[in-house]
């Protein structure tokens, strides 16, 4: 609401209260803090790892991680490429990975709609 709409004396009132985080935001939010911190301390601690526990030289680590670098990008372009050439984007999964049709029914889940 802007100023220049409100009148003179007039009362303004709130809109009521909502709750903005729900169990479900706030669980979905810790498990990606605690994703992005183990992987955080894993990318930390690796190059130690291998240098001092798997006497790696900085020089064959330095290697191994280009590699990997370079690798990652030709990843990341090919796909990017695939997409947009054939203009197929990725299907989220019917449900969550344990509830697959076949295994479904023996871990409780419900059956998808349309499955014998």
């Amino acid at each position: 609401m802007y100023l220049s709409s409100v009148r003179v004396g007039a009362a303004v009132t709130a809109a009521p209260a909502r709750r903005i985080l729900t169990g479900n935001v706030l669980a979905l939010g810790l498990v990606s803090l605690v994703t992005d911190v183990s992987a955080e301390m894993v990318s930390s601690v690796l190059p130690a790892y291998l240098v001092l526990g798997l006497h790696l030289t900085v020089s064959q680590y330095g290697m191994m991680d280009g590699l990997f670098t370079g690798a990652t990008a030709l990843t990341r372009v090919a796909g990017g490429y695939a997409a947009d050439r054939f203009r197929r984007r990725k299907l989220p999964p019917p449900r969550s990975a344990p509830c697959w049709p076949s295994t479904g029914p023996a871990r409780g889940c419900a059956p998808h709609p349309g499955t014998p």
